[in-house]
Protein backbone atom coordinates (compact mmCIF):
# COMPACT_ATOMS: atom_id res chain seq x y z
CA UNK A 1 0.00 0.00 0.00
CA UNK A 2 2.56 2.48 -1.07
CA UNK A 3 1.09 5.60 0.40
CA UNK A 4 1.13 8.71 -1.73
CA UNK A 5 2.83 11.56 0.07
CA UNK A 6 1.40 14.88 -0.86
CA UNK A 7 3.90 17.68 -1.16
CA UNK A 8 3.04 21.11 0.15
CA UNK A 9 2.25 23.65 -2.48
CA UNK A 10 5.15 26.05 -2.77
CA UNK A 11 3.93 29.51 -3.66
CA UNK A 12 5.37 31.54 -6.45
CA UNK A 13 8.13 33.67 -4.99
CA UNK A 14 8.73 37.29 -5.91
CA UNK A 15 12.12 38.51 -4.71
CA UNK A 16 13.03 42.19 -4.43
CA UNK A 17 16.76 42.96 -4.40
CA UNK A 18 18.74 46.08 -3.51
CA UNK A 19 22.17 46.62 -1.98
CA UNK A 20 21.87 46.32 1.81
CA UNK A 21 18.28 45.07 2.18
CA UNK A 22 17.46 47.75 4.75
CA UNK A 23 15.66 50.42 2.68
CA UNK A 24 14.41 49.94 -0.89
CA UNK A 25 13.85 46.19 -1.18
CA UNK A 26 12.13 45.86 2.23
CA UNK A 27 9.87 48.81 1.40
CA UNK A 28 9.03 47.17 -1.94
CA UNK A 29 8.48 43.78 -0.27
CA UNK A 30 6.07 45.07 2.37
CA UNK A 31 4.23 47.39 -0.02
CA UNK A 32 3.87 44.64 -2.61
CA UNK A 33 2.37 42.30 -0.03
CA UNK A 34 -0.37 44.89 0.46
CA UNK A 35 -0.94 45.30 -3.26
CA UNK A 36 -1.14 41.53 -3.80
CA UNK A 37 -3.26 40.67 -0.77
CA UNK A 38 -3.03 37.57 1.37
CA UNK A 39 -4.58 35.10 -1.05
CA UNK A 40 -2.53 35.92 -4.14
CA UNK A 41 -0.53 32.68 -4.11
CA UNK A 42 2.70 34.70 -4.01
CA UNK A 43 5.37 34.73 -1.37
CA UNK A 44 7.12 38.10 -1.39
CA UNK A 45 10.66 38.37 -0.03
CA UNK A 46 13.70 40.62 -0.26
CA UNK A 47 17.48 40.38 -0.07
CA UNK A 48 20.56 42.46 -0.71
CA UNK A 49 23.59 41.90 -2.91
CA UNK A 50 25.85 43.29 -0.14
CA UNK A 51 23.67 42.87 2.93
CA UNK A 52 24.91 42.24 6.44
CA UNK A 53 22.50 39.50 7.56
CA UNK A 54 20.21 40.25 10.49
CA UNK A 55 20.26 44.05 10.31
CA UNK A 56 16.96 45.83 10.95
CA UNK A 57 15.42 48.07 8.34
CA UNK A 58 16.62 51.65 8.51
CA UNK A 59 14.85 53.67 11.18
CA UNK A 60 13.51 56.15 8.61
CA UNK A 61 12.09 53.33 6.47
CA UNK A 62 10.38 51.93 9.58
CA UNK A 63 9.03 55.36 10.50
CA UNK A 64 7.79 56.10 7.00
CA UNK A 65 6.04 52.77 6.51
CA UNK A 66 4.46 53.10 9.98
CA UNK A 67 2.90 56.36 8.77
CA UNK A 68 1.28 54.30 6.01
CA UNK A 69 0.05 51.60 8.40
CA UNK A 70 2.80 49.07 7.62
CA UNK A 71 4.95 47.52 10.34
CA UNK A 72 8.49 47.08 9.02
CA UNK A 73 10.04 46.76 12.49
CA UNK A 74 10.38 42.98 12.27
CA UNK A 75 12.36 43.02 9.03
CA UNK A 76 15.91 41.64 9.14
CA UNK A 77 18.28 41.90 6.21
CA UNK A 78 19.29 38.89 4.19
CA UNK A 79 22.10 38.40 1.73
CA UNK A 80 21.17 37.20 -1.74
CA UNK A 81 21.92 33.48 -2.06
CA UNK A 82 21.71 30.91 -4.81
CA UNK A 83 18.86 29.24 -2.88
CA UNK A 84 16.81 32.43 -3.01
CA UNK A 85 17.63 32.86 -6.70
CA UNK A 86 16.47 29.28 -7.36
CA UNK A 87 13.19 29.76 -5.46
CA UNK A 88 12.28 33.04 -7.14
CA UNK A 89 9.90 33.02 -10.06
CA UNK A 90 10.69 36.71 -10.61
CA UNK A 91 13.52 38.84 -9.22
CA UNK A 92 12.90 42.59 -9.18
CA UNK A 93 15.94 44.81 -8.65
CA UNK A 94 16.14 48.50 -7.86
CA UNK A 95 18.96 49.40 -10.30
CA UNK A 96 20.69 48.22 -13.45
CA UNK A 97 23.80 47.72 -11.30
CA UNK A 98 21.91 45.19 -9.15
CA UNK A 99 20.88 43.37 -12.33
CA UNK A 100 24.51 43.35 -13.53
CA UNK A 101 25.79 41.97 -10.21
CA UNK A 102 23.21 39.18 -10.26
CA UNK A 103 24.21 38.41 -13.85
CA UNK A 104 27.85 38.12 -12.82
CA UNK A 105 27.18 35.99 -9.73
CA UNK A 106 24.28 33.91 -11.08
CA UNK A 107 24.40 34.06 -14.91
CA UNK A 108 21.52 31.63 -15.32
CA UNK A 109 19.22 33.89 -13.31
CA UNK A 110 19.21 36.86 -15.68
CA UNK A 111 16.14 35.59 -17.53
CA UNK A 112 14.05 36.11 -14.38
CA UNK A 113 15.49 39.53 -13.38
CA UNK A 114 13.72 42.82 -14.07
CA UNK A 115 14.47 46.35 -12.91
CA UNK A 116 11.44 47.70 -11.01
CA UNK A 117 11.15 50.74 -13.26
CA UNK A 118 10.56 48.45 -16.24
CA UNK A 119 7.02 48.04 -14.94
CA UNK A 120 6.22 51.74 -15.09
CA UNK A 121 5.15 53.58 -18.22
CA UNK A 122 7.38 56.57 -17.50
CA UNK A 123 10.86 55.16 -17.88
CA UNK A 124 11.09 52.11 -20.10
CA UNK A 125 13.19 50.46 -17.40
CA UNK A 126 16.08 52.89 -17.76
CA UNK A 127 15.72 54.76 -14.48
CA UNK A 128 17.04 53.42 -11.18
CA UNK A 129 15.28 53.67 -7.84
CA UNK A 130 17.72 55.81 -5.84
CA UNK A 131 18.99 54.65 -2.47
CA UNK A 132 17.68 56.92 0.32
CA UNK A 133 20.21 55.55 2.86
CA UNK A 134 21.75 58.43 4.75
CA UNK A 135 19.11 60.83 3.47
CA UNK A 136 16.25 62.64 5.13
CA UNK A 137 12.72 61.42 5.65
CA UNK A 138 11.76 63.29 2.48
CA UNK A 139 14.33 61.21 0.53
CA UNK A 140 12.69 58.07 1.89
CA UNK A 141 9.28 59.47 0.97
CA UNK A 142 10.42 59.99 -2.65
CA UNK A 143 11.68 56.40 -2.78
CA UNK A 144 8.44 55.14 -1.23
CA UNK A 145 6.38 57.14 -3.74
CA UNK A 146 8.40 55.82 -6.69
CA UNK A 147 8.09 52.20 -5.55
CA UNK A 148 4.39 52.54 -4.71
CA UNK A 149 3.65 54.07 -8.13
CA UNK A 150 5.31 51.14 -9.93
CA UNK A 151 3.77 48.28 -7.97
CA UNK A 152 0.32 48.32 -9.60
CA UNK A 153 1.94 47.63 -12.98
CA UNK A 154 4.10 44.91 -11.44
CA UNK A 155 1.05 43.28 -9.87
CA UNK A 156 -0.76 43.49 -13.20
CA UNK A 157 2.25 41.83 -14.85
CA UNK A 158 2.18 39.03 -12.26
CA UNK A 159 -1.52 38.56 -12.90
CA UNK A 160 -1.08 38.44 -16.66
CA UNK A 161 2.06 36.30 -16.73
CA UNK A 162 1.54 33.99 -13.78
CA UNK A 163 -2.12 34.26 -12.79
CA UNK A 164 -1.65 36.20 -9.54
CA UNK A 165 -4.72 37.85 -8.11
CA UNK A 166 -4.82 41.60 -8.62
CA UNK A 167 -6.02 43.58 -5.62
CA UNK A 168 -6.58 47.12 -4.59
CA UNK A 169 -3.94 48.36 -2.20
CA UNK A 170 -4.80 47.62 1.39
CA UNK A 171 -4.00 49.71 4.42
CA UNK A 172 -3.70 53.42 4.93
CA UNK A 173 -2.15 55.69 2.36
Amino acid sequence: MGGHRSHPVIPNTLLFVCTGNTCRSPMAEYLCRQWLGEDSGWEVASAGIAAHPGMPASSLAIELLARHGIDLSGHRSRCLTSEEIDRARLIVVMTEMHRDVIGQRFPGALKQVQVLTAFGPRSGGLRDIEDPMGGSLSAYQRTYDEIDALLPDLVLYLHQQFGAARREKRGKS
